[in-house]
């Protein structure tokens, strides 16, 4: 299952578990972006970024501790390594 918000998305593999990916610059963990004067502030936060910030839910909902840093929000992620976070999801047992 996939979902979109207008701060990123969030996609449910077959075993359960869900990773968030987000990059809204006001309340994630991501790296600050400049904006020229014809962009939408609004509109750049919700489309564009160099990194996001990741989380992995249970089957339950539960946020979880992932061995990529010991925590369950994982911020700064460059698109390899949110692709390495989904990879390792994907693979736990089934909950």
């Amino acid at each position: 299952m996939f979902r979109l918000t207008n701060t990123g998305y969030s996609m449910t593999f077959e075993n359960g578990y869900t990773v968030s990916v987000r990059w809204h610059k006001c309340i994630h963990y991501v790296t600050d972006r400049t904006l020229d004067s014809d962009t939408d502030a609004i509109a750049a936060m919700a489309t564009d970024s160099v990194d996001a910030e990741v989380a992995v839910r249970d089957p339950n909902g539960e946020f979880i501790e992932t061995p990529f840093n010991g925590d369950t929000v994982i911020g700064w992620q460059s698109p390899d390594d949110v692709h390495e976070i989904m990879v390792w999801a994907r693979e736990l047992p089934h909950g």
